[in-house]
């Protein structure tokens, strides 16, 4: 009975140190709970840019991108473009950048043009240069 009692006394002291182990590194376990969240929403969200960019030269391949759809439309349909700047342009407006998300270089792009009301009305797909 005695033994027992001694590896009962021995396995309580050995749990209760290692939950002030665990307490007094929670805002570490914490930060790093934090960190492999956001790396995962960044994961997530890179892999939806390269699904759209995708999306965004297979419809230029197969003729469907069309004139006249709303940007809101390209955005939901294509992801959200790499950067969109005005431009002194007669025809269009605003120009959106499309590209592979981490590949700066070595990447087909392609532009999307809208006007003032945010119609497609043209684009430029350039292929890239190997």
């Amino acid at each position: 009975m005695r033994t027992i009692q001694r590896i009962a006394i021995i396995c309580f002291f050995i749990l209760a140190s290692s939950g002030c182990a665990i307490i007094s590194h929670k805002k570490q376990i914490r930060v790093l709970r934090d960190l492999s969240d956001s790396q995962t929403r960044i994961n997530r969200f890179l892999k939806e840019q390269e699904q759209g960019f995708g999306r965004l030269k297979e419809d230029i391949a197969h003729n469907r991108l069309k004139e006249g759809i709303s940007k809101n439309t390209a955005v939901l349909r294509y992801s959200g473009p790499i950067y969109c700047r005005k431009v002194p342009d007669a025809l269009a407006e605003e120009m959106c950048l499309y590209r592979h998300p981490t590949e700066y270089f070595n990447t087909d792009s392609a532009e999307l043009y809208f006007d003032a009301k945010e119609k497609l009305v043209s684009w430029k797909y350039t292929p890239v240069q190997k």
